[in-house]
């Protein structure tokens, strides 16, 4: 008989350590006691895929030619984040540009480089006086292939700026100072 006690609490003892291993095998795969979670809506997760438009500001200076009236030599380009106002992002000083004042038009020309090949692009841009000193181009009034050239002649100074290919031009206006003129672009990315 004591023999049968002790196969029985064998088997007993046995049969309550697999069930501990594997108790002790679940909570591991999921941990005891479970914490709990609440899941509330709020706005702010809405808002995380929401693209958030960035505003630049783009100014040119040019100066006017000595030699060929209505024509402006152009001196530099940088870009203002209209976030952080005054930070100049990127400045390009360069000597080759122009822009001409011919029949209510300003005709911008710049050569720009393409993979080892010079081009020289042109945009055509109808304005209208502002006062005596203040020229505004209409962008909503421009044409599809205005605006593309447009774009391109102001694609390498917004190169360092991340989604710049699509770019969206939202005004430009041009004033008069003595022998300068300077040109600024409002951009949003």
């Amino acid at each position: 008989m004591q023999k049968v006690s002790m196969i029985c609490l064998f088997t007993a003892s046995s049969f309550l350590c697999t069930l501990s291993v594997a108790s002790l095998h679940s909570m591991v795969s999921t941990p005891w006691p479970k914490k709990l979670t609440r899941s509330v809506a709020s706005p702010l997760d809405t808002q995380e895929d929401i693209a958030v438009e960035k505003n630049y500001k783009i100014a040119s200076d040019f100066k006017r030619s000595k030699a060929i009236w209505g024509v402006y030599d152009k001196l530099a380009d940088h870009i203002e984040d209209e976030s952080s106002p005054g930070k100049k992002l990127n400045t390009l000083k360069t000597k080759l540009g122009e822009l001409i004042l011919k029949d209510g038009q300003i005709v911008l020309v710049s050569p720009l480089s393409f993979e080892g090949v010079t081009q020289v692009e042109m945009a055509h841009l109808p304005y209208k006086k502002e006062g005596k000193h203040k020229l505004h181009v209409n962008i909503e009034g421009l044409t599809k292939e205005e605006l593309t050239a447009l774009g391109r002649l102001y694609a390498p100074i917004m190169e360092g700026i991340e989604g710049y290919e699509e770019a969206k031009i939202k005004q430009m206006s041009c004033t008069k100072k003595r022998s300068r003129l300077s040109c600024e672009l409002a951009v949003s990315i």
